[in-house]
């Protein structure tokens, strides 16, 4: 008789030990159907991803409350309407991302003074 209870509890505590697997398990897979629909959302809108990796949009006006420094306008700056070597300085991002490559290392290499 002591043995069939030995029995009945190892029984007892390897169905309560499933049952936790098991509860545990199913956790893990509603966590995993979560990130799920949140990757699915990025994918098919990707716009709250990018703009959380820094990138911008290309119709998005420059800042005009940004104070002045070298590379932004007024005063003795790098970047000017034109520059020495007649390339126009883009207005707005639509503008610079429409560069070519060879107009952007033409504008970095006047802008190194090369």
């Amino acid at each position: 008789m002591t043995e069939q209870l030995e029995e009945g509890n190892a029984a007892e505590k390897l169905v309560e030990i499933l049952i936790n697997k098991m509860e545990t398990m199913d956790a893990t897979i509603e966590s995993l159907k979560i990130e799920n629909e949140l990757i699915k959302q990025h994918m098919t809108n990707p716009t709250g991803l990018l703009k959380k990796m820094g990138f911008v949009p290309m119709r998005t006006p420059i800042a005009e409350d940004v104070r002045n420094d070298i590379f932004r306008g007024g005063g003795d700056n790098i970047l000017k309407a034109v520059d020495e070597n007649g390339i126009e300085i883009p207005a707005t991002n639509e503008e610079f991302h429409n560069m070519k490559w060879e107009e952007i290392h033409a504008l970095a290499e006047s802008a190194r003074g090369e």
